[in-house]
């Protein structure tokens, strides 16, 4: 299926990963988009409510963790949002705004 894939796709707050790093994506992005509406709707707050696409991806971390690393190693955009190590680890740029990553890291939060 030759269908065209858009740059800009998604407002902010219901934007899936996939968009976010600038993979190939499916109606899948579409189910993302519907599940956090119905969290808004049952909360009254967005579920990932960055301020960019930066602070969209933090926030998307914070709940779930970080993406497989297969996923970022297809990315086109994973130098938006991480930094690659030596060991081709992926680390955010900056720091989760409940705590450093490396606070993270030492609790599991991002296992």
């Amino acid at each position: 299926m030759n269908e065209k894939i858009y740059q800009y796709i998604q407002s902010r707050y219901y934007r899936s990963p996939d968009v976010l790093l600038g993979l190939d994506y499916t109606m899948s992005i579409d189910m993302w988009s519907l599940g956090c509406i119905l969290v808004e709707l049952h909360t009254g707050e967005p579920l990932f409510a960055g301020q960019n696409e930066v602070g969209q991806m933090m926030k998307i971390i914070e709940v779930l963790g970080m993406p497989p690393r297969l996923l970022l190693e297809k990315s086109r955009r994973w130098h938006v949002f991480f930094e690659r190590t030596v060991d081709r680890t992926y680390v955010p740029k900056v720091s989760l705004s409940n705590g450093s990553f490396s606070s993270h890291i030492e609790t599991g939060l991002l296992r």
